[in-house]
């Protein structure tokens, strides 16, 4: 038996709670996030879902030793991700993405594999920050990393990107607006836009285009029951020893490194190889 604290809003858990339900070998306790009643010692994992101190209940998991299964994102910044992962074993931290092991991915996968690869390809995220619990700063950079993960892994690596940023519907230091031009290592060329406005339903949508067909698929950006189910499992067997997650620290490195790429590239308003982008 296994037992995990879990954090979040009550919609959250509710919906964690009922989509494992009939996982018998796991027992999910809600706890308010209090910082003094959290004992680490009495459980075997932890579960931050949208909360925004989780680089601080992650380092407390990391000294005590215990799994962790966490949304995007664990840390604003890039640089302090690194080094906040920095020599931790990679089975006891895993990532839940948006971008990666869900039903829309393998939807995504069977329609992309039923056309020749892709010369050009667009991903268009249309989302509302204002509506949930989490800040418009990290809710942004969720959706943003989730999706980072699902290009790299259906696309591959990028050579160049240049990037739009602007504030047109929000105050603050974070963008409401994504306009991301790239070209990737294999020769495809994509587009990523990001616009964060007033949807009444934060919601993605893929196209690809090839010299044989297109794909066209769209989403409810919000995890779906089987979705946690896989990524729950993934998490139980790492603690039992018997695998890995499904989401590497490396892949999760890669997309961070490629969002910051892409806010270097909107500052400076010009293109950025990779080597650049460093």
């Amino acid at each position: 038996m296994v037992n995990l604290f879990i954090m979040g809003d009550s919609a959250q858990i509710r919906a964690h709670q009922e989509a494992i339900t009939d996982f018998e070998d796991i027992i999910l306790i809600e706890h308010d996030g209090d910082h003094l009643s959290l004992d680490l010692a009495t459980v075997d994992g932890l579960v931050l879902l949208d909360v925004e101190d989780k680089d601080y209940w992650i380092k407390a998991a990391i000294e005590a030793d215990i799994f962790v299964l966490a949304t995007h994102p664990i840390h604003r910044q890039f640089d302090p991700f690194k080094k906040m992962t920095q020599g931790v074993q990679l089975s006891h931290i895993h990532i839940m993405s948006l971008g990666l092991h869900t039903e829309f991915c393998t939807r995504l996968i069977k329609a992309q594999a039923a056309i020749q690869p892709a010369s050009h390809f667009v991903i268009d995220l249309d989302i509302n920050s204002s509506s949930q619990t989490l800040s418009r700063e990290s809710f942004s950079d969720q959706m943003a990393l989730s999706f980072c993960d699902l290009l790299l892994a259906t696309w591959g690596p990028v050579d160049v990107l240049y990037s739009r940023m602007r504030n047109f519907f929000h105050s603050g230091p974070n963008e409401d607006t994504m306009t991301v031009f790239l070209t990737m290592h294999n020769g495809a060329e994509g587009l990523f836009m990001l616009v964060d406005s007033s949807s009444p339903h934060s919601t993605g949508r893929i196209r690809s285009y090839s010299i044989d067909g297109q794909v066209d698929i769209s989403t409810a950006l919000a995890f779906q029951r089987n979705d946690l189910r896989s990524y729950y499992r993934s998490f139980i067997n790492a603690i039992n020893g018997q695998s890995e997650p499904l989401l590497s620290l490396s892949q999760v490195a890669e997309s961070y490194q490629l969002l910051q790429w892409m806010r270097k590239s909107a500052r400076a308003d010009e293109s950025l190889s990779k080597r650049e982008s460093r």
